[in-house]
């Protein structure tokens, strides 16, 4: 593992192999940002892989927040979005 995986790694929400809500596994880390993380997942009643966004609890008081706003945003505009190149929303 390299010094990049271990700080990526002590930086994650939720481990490797942990299951979000008994629906989704998460398998690898696709991504960190600036309060989240997305994993490449598995939902557990169809198999199929999706890509889950974690928000970092840590010190974000994100009720109110300029995060929590931001984040809603996105999914709003995710959730329009619709192209086969393009992830889609499901949760």
């Amino acid at each position: 593992m390299s010094a990049a995986d271990s700080r990526t790694k002590d930086r994650l929400p939720l481990p490797l192999g942990s299951s979000v809500d008994d629906r989704y596994e998460l398998l690898s880390v696709l991504g960190v940002g600036g309060f989240g993380v997305v994993y490449k997942a598995k939902q557990e009643t169809t198999g199929q892989l999706v890509a889950l966004k974690v928000l970092r609890g840590g010190n974000l008081n994100l009720e109110g927040s300029v995060e929590a706003a931001r984040f809603e945003r996105e999914m709003k505009l995710i959730g329009r979005i619709k192209h086969p190149h393009i992830v889609r929303l499901i949760d």
